[in-house]
């Protein structure tokens, strides 16, 4: 024992190590800084994540008391608006399932935005053509046809046609003639053109649903939806994503092989390399 530490300290005292020592030295001195300030700055992030999510619950609880507003942005455009929710994925499918629908989480497709919309569409329709027609059997009808585009582009429109057919009876009763309709058929179809929008604000992290459209007439009677966060469900996913290889500076204190005479050589060093890093030592986000 008084051996190995006699070596030590010849070591130590030897002026050839000197350099060598201090250089390691200073080494774990910066790797002790390093680690001191990656625990400061996790207690920060601790501090800022607890605020984040206090928030979040606060807004959470806005969007579910909020109603629709709904206004004319312009001649053509009408828009409702509404709060969301920001919500992980085991709330989606918890309290908040009814946003998903008939949907169904994938493990290898998380959602990152859900919406929800119901609206209805009030039109009058007046001065419509109506004509009489005539089969080769001799049965009639009324038939009616009518178009009408509410915007340049052709994407919002509705096209109604229809026909009722019809007899002339005449009524031995009060000697008069009186139609008699029969079953109509109607054909409806409509073309709408509806811009769904998820806006979160900056400052307050509060998240928007915005809905627009150039078709008149449109009431939206309902409005729901969230933005998914990166919760632990859906990070895993993220992480299989990351590639295992990568390229960036590296600065440590090691062994250096010199391939030429084989001599080996410890100290500091500081360069850029390649590295590879398993999914399984990945961490964060």
């Amino acid at each position: 024992m008084i051996t190995i530490l006699k070596n030590i300290g010849k070591f130590i005292t030897d002026p050839k190590n000197t350099r060598m020592i201090m250089l390691g030295v200073i080494v774990i001195i910066l790797l002790l800084f390093l680690n001191q300030c990656n625990r400061t700055q996790h207690f920060k992030n601790q501090v800022e994540l607890e605020k984040q999510e206090t928030q979040r619950i606060t807004n959470n609880y806005e969007a579910a008391m909020d109603t629709i507003e709904q206004g004319q942005l312009d001649d053509n455009t009408w828009r409702a608006e509404k709060l969301g929710y920001e919500l992980t994925l085991d709330e989606l499918e918890g309290k908040y399932a009814d946003l998903l629908g008939d949907f169904k989480v994938e493990k290898n497709k998380p959602p990152k935005v859900v919406i929800n919309t119901i609206y209805e569409i009030k039109e009058v329709l007046t001065e419509v053509p109506v004509f009489v027609e005539v089969d080769s059997f001799g049965n009639t009808s009324l038939a009616f046809s009518d178009s009408t585009y509410h915007d340049s582009l052709m994407t919002n429109y509705r096209f109604l046609s229809g026909r009722i057919p019809y007899k002339i009876v005449f009524d031995q009763v009060d000697s008069t003639y009186k139609v008699v309709p029969d079953v109509g058929a109607f054909d409806l179809t409509l073309g709408m053109n509806l811009n769904l929008g998820l806006f979160k604000d900056k400052n307050t992290r509060k998240i928007s649903i915005m809905a627009d459209t150039d078709y008149p007439g449109v009431t939206f009677t309902s409005i729901e939806g969230a933005s998914i966060m990166d919760d632990p469900a859906n990070k895993k996913i993220l992480r299989q994503m990351r590639k295992p290889w990568g390229l960036g500076l590296n600065l440590g204190y090691g062994a250096v092989v010199d391939v030429k005479n084989g001599k080996v050589s410890t100290g500091p060093y500081f360069g850029i390399g390649l590295s590879y890093s398993p999914k399984f030592l990945q961490w964060g986000k």
